[in-house]
């Protein structure tokens, strides 16, 4: 008897996780660029990769008092960026080359160690959106590639 109802709880709870979970089934694959795109009802993201080209920023700090003297230089990569829902995103390391300090940089925060910067947030890949999300490729960053899946 006790056998009997402990089955017959498993049954019923198999059941529910069985039809509560839906499936993904893919779609098509897109490149989305500088126009602002949205994800269709029904449908969700996954962003596999990017496709841009990293600027060289370089900085040179000179004396207020003497505007030729160059008291420091450095270079650093400035963010590459996506919009997520026009919020922007940093996306990898940001990594630099000679010199110190910091700065630079769209929207994160960044820290200097052993002559090199780094983004303090950086987003790393794949990243799935969600029906309704709006992507848009931004600085750095010239597409995003991009697999729809239908949602079931």
């Amino acid at each position: 008897m006790k056998n009997n109802f402990f089955i017959t709880l498993f049954f019923c709870f198999m059941g529910f996780v069985g039809f509560s979970q839906n499936s993904l089934t893919f779609s098509k694959v897109l490149l989305v660029g500088a126009t602002e795109t949205t994800v269709p009802a029904g449908y969700v993201w996954k962003i596999a990769g990017l496709a841009g080209a990293f600027d060289m920023v370089n900085v040179v700090n000179r004396s207020s008092s003497t505007p030729s003297s160059i008291i420091s230089t450095y270079s650093y990569y400035d963010h590459p960026q996506i919009l997520i829902n026009q919020l922007p995103i940093d996306i990898g390391n940001v990594s630099v080359g000679a010199g110190g300090g910091s700065g630079g940089g769209n929207t994160s925060t960044q820290y200097s160690t052993a002559n090199t910067i780094y983004s303090n947030m950086p987003t790393t890949l794949p990243l799935w959106l969600p029906e309704s999300t709006t992507l848009q490729a931004s600085f750095n960053i010239n597409y995003i590639s991009v697999i729809e899946f239908k949602v079931q």
